[in-house]
């Protein structure tokens, strides 16, 4: 997840301890190999948001509110293990719990860190905000204990399972750690497809893929310990290579192979992928950039498939856009472009089989700032605010609003959606939401630009209540049967009288 501040990374020589066979083991894999989708998952896709602001005097409480108001339905709830084991584990009940009463559930549980940086394989001197990016010391200490419980020596198994017990009423997937195979320099990922990633390679972790494996393991048998039902997510990662690894080996630090203490490949713990993509990084028009986010997601699906691993969700907990360019991006960033990549990445995103989008960020960094991920907010800068009643939505919040109005609880109808035949220069998605058709429409943005237009006939005998981005709401009258729309770049929301 990013922050505000720009943070510097180290890297260390990871500690692996011996392997174990827990008293749970057997029952490890039968999420991440399982087949088809899973009917406890949400039924509702999860229009969810990254919490963050700049204002000092705000806590958890207020950011709920505004997120709520700008209509975010689900959280990315992080519960770092520092945090928690600082101030108890029950600490975050009472914001978790006012976020029911504002209408939001179904979040993703954000696990990461360790009590201390002393406790971790970072080396010495690190600074403790840097706790974040080294895995704990005893992750391959006995999971269990001999009595069956969760070994307290092992730290991460101990957090996980004290976490998941606390907050399970609230949250079910669980994703482990913030983006582990993040990497300076693309180039190290090259060889991914064939070699395991080196604890070297991986900056924001500083383990190799073993240790990787090894978290989920402990994760889903700790998780499980609390929570039969809970489901356990990779951690926002942007490869399919590393996933590919992760495919591969098991959690065994001798180079991943199979015994009888490491049963299992990294594929029998894992039930949902969580990923992020950001479309900063490759310039285009909001729909190219989110064909570029179901490519992502087409790539995950082909090392799943080749690795006969079926799992039962797919989330997407960190993706942005930006609303003006900086120094650092200066070909990407507009308020239309942002808006429209919004809509345009939760829509399709929802008939794609992704089950929900946690967008980044809810409020905007210092005005004029040069941070690209400051300019994502659904909120202008709240960082001078005395009330959240001050605070103002941006374009994307505004955006988000209408979206939630429109289609929150709505179902993809894929039928439906090809008997729309539309014209090559339109694009549509159709949802159904009590029995009545819900269509987002626009022209196709080409290349890297956001004007477009075209013209559409839509078969229907009532007409439709036309919702623009803004929530702005005109009516489109039938005419013998049809309805015809002259659509822009812009996404309209259509809702069948």
């Amino acid at each position: 997840m990013r922050r505000w501040s720009v943070l510097l990374y180290a890297s260390a020589v990871v500690a692996c301890g011996s392997g174990d066979e827990s008293p749970s083991s057997s029952d490890a894999g039968s999420g991440g190999s399982g087949g088809g989708e899973s009917s406890g998952l949400p039924h509702a896709f999860r229009y969810g948001v990254n919490l963050g602001h700049r204002n000092a005097a705000w806590g958890d409480d207020k950011e709920g509110t505004l997120a709520a108001r700008a209509g975010v339905r689900s959280l990315r709830v992080k519960l770092p293990a520092a945090h928690l084991e600082t101030w108890g584990y029950d600490i975050e009940l009472g914001d978790i719990q006012s976020y029911a009463t504002l209408g939001m559930a179904d979040h993703i549980g954000f696990l990461i860190g360790s009590e201390s940086v002393e406790l971790t394989t970072a080396p010495p001197g690190v600074a403790d905000w840097q706790n974040e990016h080294y895995i704990p010391k005893s992750l391959y200490e006995p999971i269990f204990a001999a009595d069956g419980t969760v070994n307290p020596n092992n730290a991460w198994a101990s957090y996980v399972y004290r976490t998941v017990d606390t907050y399970k009423t609230w949250i079910r997937v669980w994703h482990v750690w913030n983006e582990p195979d993040w990497v300076a320099d693309w180039h190290v990922t090259q060889t991914w497809a064939t070699e395991p990633p080196k604890a070297a390679d991986l900056p924001r972790f500083n383990g190799s893929i073993f240790d990787y494996i090894r978290m989920l393991r402990v994760t889903k048998e700790a998780a499980r310990k609390a929570d039969p039902s809970a489901l356990i997510a990779t951690g926002g990662i942007g490869s399919a290579a590393f996933l590919s690894a992760i495919l591969r080996y098991t959690d065994n630090p001798e180079g991943g192979a199979v015994t009888p203490s490491y049963p299992e490949k990294g594929g029998a713990y894992i039930d949902v992928v969580d990923f992020h993509y950001y479309p900063i990084f490759s310039p285009k028009s909001s729909d190219a950039s989110v064909d570029d986010l179901l490519a992502s997601k087409d790539a995950f699906a082909a090392a799943l498939a080749d690795a006969g691993v079926q799992v039962e969700g797919w989330n997407v907990s960190e993706s942005g856009a930006p609303l003006a360019p900086t120094p650092e991006y200066p070909e990407v960033g507009s308020p239309e472009y942002a808006r429209n990549y919004l809509i345009k990445v939760m829509t399709l995103a929802q008939a794609h089989g992704i089950g929900g989008v946690d967008w980044f960020i809810l409020s905007n960094g210092e005005e004029g700032g040069n941070d690209v991920f400051g300019h994502m907010g659904l909120y202008n800068d709240v960082g001078a605010l005395t009330s959240v009643d001050q605070a103002t939505k941006t374009d994307l919040g505004r955006a988000y609003t209408t979206l939630n109005d429109v289609l929150f609880g709505a179902s993809y109808d894929d039928g439906a959606t090809k008997e729309l035949a539309l014209p090559r220069d339109a694009r549509g998605v159709v949802f159904e939401k009590g029995g009545k058709r819900r269509i987002a429409l626009w022209a196709v943005t080409p290349s890297n630009t956001e004007d477009a237009s075209a013209n559409v006939e839509l078969v229907t005998s009532s007409g439709f209540d036309v919702h623009a981005w803004d929530g702005a709401k005109t009516s489109a009258d039938a005419r013998d049967g049809k309805v015809t729309l002259a659509l822009s770049g812009s996404p309209v929301l259509l809702v069948e009288r």
